[in-house]
Parts: C-alpha cells; structure tokens; sequence
C-alpha cells in the first residue's frame, strides 16, 4: 500500500517523506476552505450549521466567506464560520476568481429589496425584506421598523 492511501484511512507508517510529498503537503497546507470547496461547484453537498440545522444543496458559487446553494427550498447563503462540517465529493480546489474574491455580504447586497429568512447562531431568525447591506451587517425592513444584524451572528440567509 502507497502512502496516499494509508493517509486515506487515517494510517500513519511514521516514514519520512520524500520530497514530492513534502511539497504537496506544503501546498496543501496553504489553501483556503473557500478554495477547496470552490472544487466542488456544480456538486452536491451537506452542511451542518452551528444552529444544529443540516443543509443540502448543489454549490452554485463560493465567496471568500460563505457559500452558496441552491436547494429544493430556494437558495441559501451560508458564511464559512457557521460551517460545523462540510460533506461532499472528493475534489481538488480552485483558485478564486472575480467576484469569488468577494464576501458573500455582496451577494446580499445585490438582492437588496428581495424577501429573506436570516437563520441566527442563537437557533433564531427573522424574516424581512433586504434593506442596507453594511461591510458586516444586514439590514432588513421588518413590520414597524429594521433589524440590523451581524455578518458573525447569521448561519444562514434563505431566499425561499
């Protein structure tokens, strides 16, 4: 058995390494989340929130931030950081390009006036209409006024 697939399940044979290996995993070492799911576009994928919620959907786009899938309920915007595991194919990563590079606040940002449910780390959420998108904050038009809430405190945003 070669290397690679003692590391597939999870073996380690205490072997140096030789210097091809060292390399990829020197390269591994310098890729970013957003990079390695930017491999799965076009693919099917679960993701379990930190609100304990599971999420499925194929990946229509990846932003340096969050993620975006589009499911059987609509389309659902999910920030990295409320990512408690990721499950999909085994694929490579893809380097970003154009708007990849951006936060996934700019997707919002472009379907401002759109209605929205905004699923909370604290198992809440709220439903409005997209008003102002800050640099780390949505704003929505709610019944009686706005609910202005934090990039860090979303787990998702659901276009339904």
């Amino acid at each position: 058995m070669d290397i690679p697939q003692l590391w597939d399940l999870g073996e380690d044979t205490g072997a140096p390494l030789d210097e091809s290996e060292e390399l990829a995993r020197a390269y591994d070492a310098e890729v970013g989340m957003a990079d390695r799911l930017r491999g799965w576009s076009g693919a099917e994928l679960s993701v379990r929130t930190v609100d304990a919620r599971i999420l499925r959907g194929t990946v229509s786009e990846v932003f340096r931030d969050a993620l975006l899938l589009d499911g059987d309920g609509g389309v659902v915007l999910v920030p990295l950081a409320a990512a408690v595991r990721l499950r999909g194919p085994r694929r490579g990563h893809v380097a970003p390009r154009g708007r990849q590079r951006a936060s996934g606040l700019g997707l919002v940002r472009d379907r401002t006036g759109s209605g929205v449910v905004v699923r909370l780390v604290d198992g809440g959420h709220e439903r409005g209409v997209v008003g102002a998108v800050g640099a780390d904050h949505v704003a929505l038009a709610v019944p009686g006024g706005e609910e202005i809430i934090p990039w860090p405190a979303i787990t998702s945003i659901e276009w339904p």
